[in-house]
């Protein structure tokens, strides 16, 4: 079984696939992405089918969802054979669907949803102490490499025009980096991960989805023992392109304790986003849209050169 077939036989295969893994009997399977499936038996109970690349991360999630008391997220559960994973190309988990609407962080509710669905996960996801788990270089770490990266692509930006675009970014990831050294990250990480507290890793509007009166969190690939406050750097610079860049509107959420704001809105500046999102458009086959795209990117980096000067006089950093 693999998925080199073409769609209609790659789904017939993965139904026999199913039945003979994990006895589960697909009467409809659809495709929601390259990885994710949407399932409905004979009975009419309907599940979502996952494929992960490393059996690592689905056996983390696994024993995470088992570690953790009820909170507002979507575990697996186990097929009808009673196996947690089954393997072929690739390792596939269960679990439930649940119906609701995807997040949109357009929407001021959509916001405040997903700050509470957080906060609420956050609260339950400590005391979770795991035998084995993925080991993650750290936020800054991370952030560096991406800047090294970057620094390759110069040549685009030469070539389109945007050399001062290129060396603005270059230098405000560097100078946000220096100024977040300051604070004492890696004494806060071990100390949270000695309180086994979890942060999500993936606070995209569409891993939040929202059902009657609860909002819960979705994909948890990312799942990673450390500082739960690197979760809100990644939420507010989600936010805010939707708040015109605008520092009080951000800080009307209330995402982090006072005494952690500075630290907080340092590494907010770190425009690991930016560095990301060109990376990734780098690797698609749409190199001709290189140019609308930098023209886009310089826009938005002018506003948020403008949110930084404002926050800053703001708390006086």
């Amino acid at each position: 079984m693999n998925n080199q077939f073409s769609g209609d036989e790659f789904l017939y295969r993965l139904s026999s696939f199913l039945l003979k893994e994990g006895e589960l009997h697909p009467e409809e399977i659809s495709r929601i992405n390259s990885d994710v499936f949407y399932l409905k038996t004979a009975d009419s109970a309907q599940y979502v089918l996952k494929r992960h690349r490393k059996k690592v991360s689905s056996e983390q999630q696994w024993d995470f969802f088992e570690a953790i008391d009820e909170v507002n997220i979507i575990p697996f559960i186990r097929f009808p054979n009673g196996r947690r994973i089954i393997s072929g190309d690739g390792y596939w988990t269960l679990a439930e669907y649940q119906q609701g609407k995807r997040l949109r962080y357009t929407r001021d509710a959509d916001r405040s949803a997903a700050v509470q669905a957080l906060k609420s996960f956050h609260e339950k996801a400590e005391g979770i102490h795991l035998q084995a788990q993925i080991k993650r270089g750290s936020y800054f770490f991370r952030a560096g490499q991406r800047l090294e990266l970057f620094k390759k692509t110069h040549p685009f930006f030469e070539l389109y025009g945007f050399e001062n675009l290129y060396s603005d970014i270059v230098q405000q990831t560097a100078l946000y980096l220096e100024r977040s050294s300051a604070f004492s990250w890696e004494i806060r990480e071990e100390q949270e991960k000695e309180q086994g507290k979890w942060m999500h890793g993936d606070v995209a509007s569409h891993n939040f989805l929202h059902s009657g009166d609860q909002t819960f969190l979705l994909d948890f690939d990312l799942l990673q023992q450390t500082t739960q406050l690197y979760d809100y750097i990644q939420l507010a610079q989600r936010f805010l392109p939707c708040l015109n860049w605008d520092p009080e509107q951000l800080f009307r959420y209330r995402m982090v304790a006072d005494s952690d704001m500075k630290p907080w809105l340092y590494a907010v500046g770190i425009p690991s986003d930016v560095l990301r999102e060109w990376l990734h458009q780098l690797q698609t086959k749409e190199k001709s849209s290189l140019l609308v795209y930098l023209e886009k990117m310089e826009t938005n980096w002018i506003e948020r050169r403008y949110f930084l000067k404002k926050a800053e006089g703001m708390l006086k950093l």
